[in-house]
């Protein structure tokens, strides 16, 4: 070993110094090396490390001896003990005697024996002679005067030994009586301390501590006074070490005590929230008490249970138990130890500092307001508020929890630093949300919560509140019980309870008294009560109002956690047992579950009605769904436009319901929709201003709406080509289909076309959406979206160039104004060949405008400006007007002046965009000679496409067309393209959704009606086809060769090519076309209705109920539709909506051939078919009369077969001769309820009685009637109300002749007036038992 120097020797503590010296004796290195050392380091150190070195090598010597007894001594111990000869007092204490001679330090004058006898002397009276004391005295004038000076004013130290030296005082009687006064006088103590510490050996003052524990009767102030000793110090260590006090009060036996006790409680109180979960069927509650108690009595006698009150004001307490035996201790002692808990956090410094920053304002001036962030505070309180979160102790210290909550609601509003996002969601999942279970109807604590949670994302929200959740809520929760602590569970199923219960009392009536109650659970228990309303309302829709109007009391966290309750279940993750994979159709594969009905009408609803409330959870998870491909849950977006947005006018399906003025009402503006849509009926509250601007400004928000409309334009066409292991119903995919086209035209009028800022919403919109090149090659949609997408910006930038609109966004217009450059970037989204048929002229001027552009539906503007008048002069006239009707006076008048203005606007703006098509007209097609192949690229490419997006575009297509005709566009050939599109929007019937049917019929409707004009009105066809380039197709067209057409005429001189001749088409021509088109749409429909398909079957009806007024005109056609119908009608067919609306176009087909719509039916065919009608009608009425003689027969045979009875004497019973009497006094003609009068016309009734006639059956019953509608009687012996025992008369219904009358009316002579019924007693008494029995119903 190498030695160490002597700077490395003096630079050591004690105990490093002894090791050194140690290795250093045992080493191998040389006596003089080692001696050499010693010297230096005694001579380079100064007084302290001087004796600190002799000490060491005098102890490490002292060991050496020890260890080697037996063994002679080394000379260099004595060399080094001579070299230690200075302290000679320190080695007689510590050395040997032997080795002292050894070493030649005993004096020479002292005898070795001597020595050693004396050190035996004073060694046995030390430690083993007995000191005898006065027992019965115990010197009491030393204690006493002892005592006094405890007691005195000025206690010293020498004044205390100088009386336990005189008196011979016991120290430890001494200390008793030092502790004693200490801990009753708790201000004295400081004064105090030096006597004890002068008094007390540490390794004495435990045991004696513990003594004292054990037999005072004041524990609480001797166990104050130990808390309080810990925490004192002296020069080397604390007075009373916490640890070694500790040692003596608890022990292996706490440990296993603690540990049964707490597993007996836990499974009482699980057994008690199993008994309060059970449902009781006999309706009584079981509240009984458990007898078997767990008794805590051993264990708070304990005197450490005692003692942690006192000592949990200081940090070192809290490692004296594990975590898990404090929490244990807490939940059996939650009023003692965990009200002491939160108490001593409160007393911290750094708390107290804290909560003073969330005092009022004009408290903060001396407040030091820095250096407080949310890791600091934490930091602080989640060790220990943690352990006491299984008690639930801090529900009796609720001002611990609202201040924690400001201090941290302050905190993360202050401090804009990066925070540690986990400790902070840990927190408040573990402790924070929990706890707030513990304070039941305490909405202010509700408050400080939100306070905290509104600082957050609703993500990281959501994913507290799904911690907060757990596992299930109630009986799932206790299924899982070791997941959450007993007393949430026990919230939460008592806040069920409250909650059912309210919930069974809830309706229009007592909604604003159960709302209360409501709100009141909701504070504490959100969870559990919005999972009950919203199971309820899965299952019964009709809650929806009054389950709103409800929430009307609840407090912003819980309408947040509602928010999180609604994304769950559409989520499928809400947990509480349900099943997360819940269908979201019918069992029939093809409609919408009821449950995700009703859950998208709450939404919609709840959001309109709390417009603060987030919700964009919602759109985030709709647009993560829409991303994979799922459109299951667009009614949730459809409704949140709809009802919170305030755009339901803009939802037009079902398309084919639309009435005619609701589909050209759809052609004005914005205010109009409204008015058409709603049918003129205006609900109060039905818009709220605040939700929609919400609604919008979410969309705005990171281009969300951008983003929606994109993804609904990708994911419509893959529900038509998406690849499944199950085959979706056609029908499931043709309302998928329809139900992403009605969102997109919603959604898309929602973002461009608001009732405040539409520059803004147009500004923002074009910031957010790409071009429109970029749309179709980049995010592959097809050409008829992206120009739908596009259309409001191409819009407004015409707008802007025609110098209507002052718009301040050139910039971000600039992409969409219409130039030659923008223009020659959309040949690339088409074929070559395509522009060699049309132009981009004509696509972009098709694509570019609306229906609102072409067509100003002034009729209906007219309609329900003349209909808001109506409604100002019947309000302006009402007598009692109340504040409500002012209101709507004021509303109908602004409605009607802003109708107005709109109409004179979209005339004007008609007017000018009708210019500018006119002004393009001669570039729309590359050549001035039509031909097919331009007319069905421009079909192909343009109409169809546009046609299927919805009826606004549907009538836009066929307006367009028409316009083009009007203008003698030229190239454009009106008859060979409606030959074109006419044939093929018959044919596709069998490849159409519901709503494409709908949009095809209403472009077959608008078409016909135009064709139909033509062909039965020769000099309209004349005047609006003769002549222009419209009325001219190829000369080598079937369609002239057809019955014996000549080959004639139309040909220019020196032209060859007989294929690019033209003809002009006469009406006699033209009528061969109609005929061939009339027979295509027929021929197709019966096709269609024949067929075994659903879907053609629907489609068919559709498209053929909306052109009910216009075709068929031609018989043979109509009465083959009829023949295909009757199938469709008959109870066979199991499709009940097919049946029902086959009945309905039967009905409406006879009714349109009744009033001419057939216009080729010849007049003998009519006269016949009324002649038939006629004679079935007089058959009907023959066998009714057959039938009521037949009932007369059967009337008198029974009557004849009961006889007469005449009653018992004192019977106020009618009997049949008395009521007879009572008639014939009234001058009544029919008797006894026999035969109907002579002449008596028919009721028309179907079982063919007379309504007079009051037959009675074999059983003795009178027979019910078809008006009456009274309950029979019930009770007591059917006998006994049979015609003779019957107690009173069946009084006459209303289809029978009244009895007060001198004669029946059927036997009044012709001219002659009935008199007035009614005024005779009878009549009254009938009517007054009449209103009785309306009134007992």
């Amino acid at each position: 070993m190498t030695l160490p120097t002597v700077s490395e020797l003096l630079e050591q503590d004690r105990d490093q110094l002894n090791g050194t010296l140690l290795a250093c004796l045992q080493s191998t290195a040389s006596e003089q090396e080692i001696l050499n050392l010693l010297k230096e380091a005694l001579l380079a150190g100064n007084e302290q490390t001087k004796q600190q070195l002799m000490m060491s090598t005098a102890d490490v010597i002292w060991l050496l001896s020890s260890l080697q007894s037996d063994s002679p001594s080394s000379s260099l111990w004595t060399a080094c003990l001579q070299l230690l000869s200075t302290e000679s007092s320190y080695l007689f204490t510590t050395l040997d005697p032997s080795l002292l001679e050894q070493a030649g330090l005993l004096p020479p004058n002292i005898n070795t024996e001597a020595f050693f006898k004396k050190i035996r002397l004073y060694n046995t009276s030390t430690f083993y002679k007995q000191q005898k004391y006065n027992l019965l005295a115990e010197e009491s004038e030393g204690y006493a005067k002892y005592l006094a000076l405890l007691t005195s004013s000025h206690p010293n130290v020498e004044a205390s030994r100088t009386i336990m030296a005189t008196f011979h005082l016991d120290p430890n009687r001494c200390l008793d009586l030092c502790l004693h006064v200490l801990s009753e006088s708790e201000e004295r103590r400081d004064e105090l301390l030096p006597l004890l510490q002068d008094a007390a050996p540490t390794n004495k003052l435990a045991p004696l501590l513990h003594f004292q524990l054990q037999q005072s009767p004041q524990r609480p102030a001797l166990l104050k006074c130990m808390a309080w000793l810990t925490q004192q110090l002296i020069p080397a260590a604390r007075l009373l070490p916490m640890e070694q006090m500790w040692s003596y009060l608890w022990g292996p036996e706490q440990d296993q005590t603690l540990e049964e006790l707490y597993q007996r409680k836990y499974q009482q109180d699980l057994e008690e929230l199993k008994a309060l979960s059970k449902v009781s069927l006999s309706g009584t509650a079981e509240n009984k008490q458990n007898k078997n108690t767990v008794d805590l009595s051993t264990l708070a006698q304990e005197l450490a249970v005692q003692w942690l009150p006192y000592i949990m004001d200081y940090e070192e307490s809290w490692s004296l138990l594990e975590d898990q035996q404090w929490s244990q201790l807490f939940t059996l002692f939650p009023k003692d130890l965990g009200v002491a808990a939160c108490a001593s956090l409160r007393k911290q410094d750094w708390w107290i500092q804290a909560s003073q920053r969330i005092l009022p304002p004009w408290n903060l001036e001396h407040v030091d307001t820095a250096g407080y962030e949310i890791d600091y505070v934490l930091g602080h309180v989640m060790k220990p508020l943690f352990r006491i979160a299984e008690s639930g102790c801090i529900q009796y210290d609720p001002t611990l929890y609202s201040q924690l909550c400001r201090v941290l609601a302050l905190c993360l509003r202050e401090n804009k630093k990066e925070y540690d996002t986990e400790m902070l969601d840990r927190f408040l999942q573990k402790f924070l949300l929990p706890s707030l279970s513990l304070f039941p109807s305490n909405p202010a604590i509700s408050h400080d919560v939100w306070g905290v949670l509104q600082e957050i994302p609703y993500r990281r929200r959501y994913q507290i509140y799904a911690a907060w959740r757990g596992k299930g809520l109630e009986k799932a929760a206790l299924r899982e019980h070791k997941t959450k602590p007993l007393w949430l569970i026990r919230g939460e199923l008592e806040a069920g309870k409250s909650a059912r219960y309210s919930l069974k009392r809830l309706s229009k009536d007592t909604y604003r008294d159960i709302s209360r109650s409501i709100a009141q659970v909701c504070f504490s228990q959100p969870l559990v009560v919005f999972t009950t309303i919203l199971n309820q309302i899965e299952s019964y829709d009709n809650l929806v109002g009054v389950m709103v109007d409800a929430l009307m009391y609840v407090a912003p966290l819980s309408l947040d956690v509602l928010g999180f309750c609604i994304l769950s279940r559409l989520s499928g993750s809400s947990g509480g047992g349900l099943d997360v994979n819940r269908s979201r159709l019918k069992e029939d594969g093809v409609n919408v579950s009821q449950w995700l009905q009703s859950l998208e009408s709450f939404t919609g609803e709840f959001y309109k009605r709390f417009p603060a409330i987030e919700c964009r959870g919602i759109f985030g998870y709709l647009m993560h769904r829409l991303k994979e491909g799922h459109v299951m849950e667009l009614g949730v977006l459809r409704t949140l436009l709809k009802t919170s947005g305030g755009w339901s006018f803009a939802d037009y399906a079902p398309a084919a319901s639309l009435s005619a003025t609701q589909v050209e009402g759809r052609a004005g503006s914005t205010l109009l929709k409204r008015e058409t849509m709603s049918f003129g009926v205006h609900v109060s509250g039905s818009f709220n201003l605040r939700s929609s601007q919400q609604i919008r400004n979410i969309l705005q928000e990171q281009d969300m709406g951008v983003i929606l409309l994109i993804l609904l334009s990708q994911v419509r066409n893959q529900i038509v080509y998406e690849n499944s292991d199950r085959p979706k119903p056609v029908k499931l995919i043709g309302n998928l289909y329809d139900t992403c086209q009605v969102t997109i035209a919603i959604l898309l009028d929602f973002l461009t076309n608001p009732t405040d800022d539409k520059d803004a919403a147009i500004s923002h919109y074009a910031r957010s959406l790409p071009s429109l090149a970029e749309l179709h090659n980049t995010y592959m949609m097809d050409i008829a979206s992206a120009w739908l997408l596009c259309r409001p910006l191409l819009q407004a930038a015409e707008r802007m160039e025609l110098g209507r609109k002052h718009i301040s966004i050139k910039d971000t217009l600039s992409p969409f104004i219409s130039t030659d450059e923008n223009r020659k970037s959309l040949e690339g989204m088409l074929p070559p060949e395509t522009w060699s048929d049309i132009s981009s002229m004509l696509f972009e001027t098709f694509y570019s405008h609306s229906l609102y552009d072409l067509f100003c539906p002034e009729d209906v503007y007219n309609s329900e400006i003349s209909r808001l008048d109506k409604e100002v002069e019947r309000l302006s006239n009402a007598k009692n007007t109340a504040s409500s009707d002012a209101t709507e006076l004021e509303r109908v008048k602004n409605t009607s002046a802003d109708l107005s203005e709109d109409m004179v606007a979209q005339a004007s703006h008609v007017d000018s965009i009708r210019k500018i098509i006119e002004q393009r007209k001669d570039s729309f097609f590359p050549s001035t000679t039509s031909s097919k192949e331009s007319m069905a690229t421009f079909f192909t490419r343009c109409i169809y496409p546009r046609c299927m997006q919805g009826p606004d575009d549907a009538m836009y297509c066929a307006r367009f067309i028409q316009l083009l005709h009007e203008m003698d566009t030229p190239g454009f050939n009106t008859l060979a393209f409606y030959d074109c599109a006419i044939i093929a929007f018959s044919r596709s019937l069998y490849g159409l959704t519901e709503g494409e049917a709908a949009n095809v019929s209403i472009f077959l409707r608008d078409t016909w009606e135009l064709l139909s004009h033509w062909r039965y009105d020769d000099n309209a066809f004349v005047n609006e086809v003769g002549g222009k380039p419209g009325s001219f197709v190829a000369a080598n067209d079937p369609i002239f060769s057809s019955k014996g057409e000549q080959e004639a005429g139309g040909q220019e001189d020196g032209e060859e090519d007989h294929r690019s001749l033209s003809r002009e088409v006469t009406s006699d021509v033209y009528e061969r076309f109609y005929n061939k088109w009339h027979a295509s749409i027929g021929a197709t429909s019966i096709g269609a209705l024949q067929s075994k398909e659903y879907m053609h079957k629907r489609c068919c009806l559709i498209v053929l109920s909306r052109m009910i007024d216009v075709y068929p005109t031609r018989p043979k056609t109509g009465n083959k539709l009829l023949t295909a119908l009757e199938p469709l009608q008959s109870e066979n067919n199991t499709l009940a909506d097919i049946r029902a609306a086959a009945q309905a176009y039967s009905m409406q087909l006879v009714k349109a051939r009744d009033d001419g719509v057939w216009k080729e039916e010849d007049a003998a065919t009519v006269q016949a078919r009324q002649e038939k009608e006629q004679a079935d009608a007089a058959a009907r009425q023959k066998k009714a009369e057959e039938q009521m003689e037949e009932m007369k027969r059967e009337s008198e045979k029974i009557s004849e077969e009961i006889g007469e009875w005449r009653g018992r004497p004192g019977d106020r019973r009618v009997t049949p001769r008395s009521y007879e009497s009572n008639e014939n006094r009234r001058g009544e003609e029919w008797r006894g309820r026999g035969a109907p009068p002579p002449n008596a016309p028919s009721t028309g009734r179907s079982d063919g009685r007379y309504a007079g006639a009051g037959n009675y059956s074999s059983m003795g019953r009178a027979p019910r009637r078809e008006d009456d509608n009274r309950r029979p009687r019930t009770g007591g012996d059917s006998s006994r109300n049979n015609v003779s025992g019957a107690k009173r008369s069946r009084p006459p219904s209303p289809s029978e002749p009244d009895s007060s009358n001198k004669r029946a009316r059927s036997q009044l002579e012709p001219g002659e007036e009935a008199p007035q019924r009614g005024n005779d007693d009878g009549g009254r008494r009938r009517g007054n038992v009449r209103s009785r029995g309306k009134e007992r119903r």
